[in-house]
């Protein structure tokens, strides 16, 4: 499992959290938002919040105030197969 956070400068428009996932798919094209990851964006001026999940530990992740919580796949969902990014290179979307 890895889930990125990080704080980012973005301007909070109508799209910004679809803006942020298609750059994050640019950056990892096997990344399928909601299937094999997903993103978690948190509206604030002038940082917002961003967490970055890769399904690659085989669970769905997600980051609560008490920590990272693990589940069983839905349906939907299926392990992360791609190379994952660094912070670094999501910071910098």
């Amino acid at each position: 499992m890895t889930v990125f956070y990080f704080r980012k400068n973005i301007e909070c428009v109508p799209n910004c959290h679809e803006n942020f996932s298609a750059k994050v798919k640019i950056l990892a094209p096997s990344f399928e938002n909601g299937v094999n990851g997903h993103i978690t964006l948190l509206h604030s001026k002038p940082y917002h919040r961003v967490w970055v999940t890769f399904y690659n530990g085989g669970k769905h992740e997600n980051w609560t105030e008490t920590g990272i919580e693990k589940k069983k796949f839905n349906k939907n969902q299926k392990k992360f197969k791609g190379d994952l990014p660094t912070k670094s290179e999501l910071e910098n979307l």
